[in-house]
């Protein structure tokens, strides 16, 4: 099993769906006992600020915030 995992997130409020699902696939890997990094690139990085998580609703998804948590 994969002991550290890099995600690389591209996409930023254009692309709501893209993000929750990279984060998600973050939140379970932590819970599997791996080691995450999250490499934001372009719009993405623009989640390196606390306050723009927060900014994003996506209906029928846990709250972004929640997951960075």
């Amino acid at each position: 099993m994969a002991k550290r995992l890099v995600i690389k997130l591209i996409s930023g409020k254009e692309d709501p769906e893209r993000l929750s699902s990279a984060l998600n696939v973050a939140t379970a890997a932590i819970a599997s006992g791996v080691d995450v990094s999250l490499w934001l690139t372009s719009e993405s990085s623009w989640f390196a600020l606390p306050w723009k998580i927060g900014e994003i609703e996506l209906a029928h998804a846990p709250d972004l915030d929640d997951l960075l948590q």
